[in-house]
């Protein structure tokens, strides 16, 4: 199933950026869903190509 990002996430030895897709198993699912890294996305979302994290912009020098 697939999942969306809430945070950085580490699986299978590739990082997630907040807001990336992930394809988990089961197993995997539960472990993150239970600290709230993964939010399981429903069959429409899923079959959105993934959209890419907003990237922050930091305060600048005025």
């Amino acid at each position: 199933m697939k999942y969306r990002a809430l945070h950085s996430v580490r699986h299978d030895g590739q990082l997630y950026q907040a807001g990336e897709t992930l394809e988990l198993d089961d197993t995997a699912a539960d472990t993150l869903l239970a600290c709230r890294a993964v939010a399981a996305m429903d069959a429409a979302e899923a079959t959105e190509p993934a959209k890419p994290a907003p990237k922050s912009k930091g305060k600048g020098k005025k």
